[in-house]
């Protein structure tokens, strides 16, 4: 299926954390907010759980410990279970209920939701650490952010702009680049495309898982 995984990586994936996936009911950007909107110890400690989860299964991807996570643990019913809005992200970026666990579906973790997800924390300034923790996450799912000089970076662009912190920095749409990358402050060159990482043995790892 080679051909299929290089399609998937030309491919532009829609990072606004604003759109509504398909089959979704409420956006990723809501559900951070929501989050952030509980009390603040607990929002935070849920939100860096999640970035934390992230990384640990992205860094150590065959090691079960990280692809199954206990519900009965402290950490996870404290930080995940209580907080709901915090548990639909965890299965949003791939984990799947399973009584008393979070298992990792077979084809990994969604590249796409990661990506709204960072974008998402970047609209929040007390969160911009959680931005930076991401970064080798995005990389290591084979994607990237675009500046507006079409330069590389594993942070949205918007992360480095000299203006409100979360604001999109302002600048032309990259060529082809669907409406639903136009975020509602204006055209922005914040898309996510997949980039050519590689694993080691030279492997990759598609933008659709």
């Amino acid at each position: 299926h080679r051909c299929f995984l290089d399609a998937c990586l030309c491919m532009s994936i829609n990072a606004d954390p604003w759109a509504l996936p398909e089959g979704a009911t409420v956006t990723t950007g809501s559900l951070v907010a929501e989050v952030v909107q509980t009390t603040v110890d607990t929002g935070r400690k849920s939100l860096e759980t999640l970035v934390k989860i992230l990384c640990n299964v992205l860094e150590k991807p065959f090691e079960p410990k990280y692809r199954e996570l206990r519900k009965g643990s402290s950490t996870m019913s404290q930080a995940i279970e209580k907080v709901p809005a915090s548990a639909m992200l965890l299965r949003r970026i791939g984990f799947q209920d399973a009584g008393d666990l979070f298992r990792l579906q077979c084809s990994g973790v969604r590249g796409s939701e990661v990506a709204r997800l960072q974008m998402s924390l970047n609209d929040y300034p007390a969160f911009r650490d959680l931005v930076e923790r991401l970064a080798p996450a995005i990389m290591a799912l084979g994607l990237e952010w675009r500046r507006a000089d079409g330069s590389v970076t594993f942070l949205p662009p918007s992360f480095e702009s000299t203006g409100l912190p979360g604001m999109p920095q302002q600048g032309l749409p990259l060529p082809g680049m669907p409406p639903a990358f136009q975020f509602p402050f204006g055209s922005t060159s914040s898309a996510m495309t997949p980039g050519g990482f590689k694993f080691p043995g030279g492997k990759k790892r598609s933008a659709c898982q």
